[in-house]
């Protein structure tokens, strides 16, 4: 399981598309 952090940190917007980060909606991978 991810940190929560980083999870909530890929669930916001980026500023910049190449800054969007792929992982697993379940186990946050």
């Amino acid at each position: 399981m991810a940190k929560k952090s980083l999870i909530l940190k890929q669930k916001a917007q980026p500023k910049f598309s190449s800054r969007a980060y792929n992982r697993c909606k379940l186990c946050g991978r």
